[in-house]
């Protein structure tokens, strides 16, 4: 089983709902062993509050530092459907425009290409901008023009998220 599927099966439903208990925690770690998942924090939320939290397997597959609810977990890609809901609810609420430049959130593109880059160009990665700048110092710059491609760009993404954090504390 693909370490993206296990929360899709049909099985992770009842799993999810039964809340904290040993059969739970049992049949979790069996289902981590078939996904090759060394270790997961799973928890649940009532009302608005964190009502359980269990730390389940070990770190990493080279550690036996075993998970616990403050572990941290490189999550990399996973992030990027978080983002966009949260942006899409923000947007649905009239708190986010996705037309609005992304400078207008977060000002420190100083390219003038880079400050035509709007969230809708980041969120559709047509952008510009490149996967990461990987040199200290060096300015953000599309590669062409915002809009008229695709590139993936895991950095845009990351300055979206900003843009929907800043639009959401302050309001807009």
């Amino acid at each position: 089983m693909l370490r993206r599927t296990l929360l899709k099966s049909p099985l992770a439903a009842p799993l999810l709902a039964i809340g904290e208990s040993k059969s739970f925690e049992k049949e979790a770690l069996a289902r981590m062993a078939v996904g090759l998942i060394p270790g997961a924090i799973v928890g649940a939320i009532r009302n608005g509050k964190t009502h359980w939290i269990k730390g389940l397997g070990v770190l990493g597959a080279n550690s036996p530092a075993p998970v616990d609810a403050n572990s941290v977990f490189q999550a990399a890609n996973l992030t990027k459907q978080v983002i966009a809901y949260a942006a899409f609810a923000l947007q649905a609420s009239g708190k986010l425009d996705f037309d609005q430049t992304l400078c207008s959130y977060v000002d420190d593109l100083k390219d003038p290409l880079a400050r035509k880059v709007t969230l809708r160009h980041v969120l559709s990665h047509s952008s510009g901008f490149p996967n990461w700048r990987f040199e200290e110092g060096k300015s953000l710059v599309p590669s062409f023009d915002p809009g008229s491609r695709f590139q993936y760009s895991g950095e845009g993404f990351f300055l979206s998220a900003a843009g929907a954090r800043s639009s959401y504390r302050n309001g807009h």
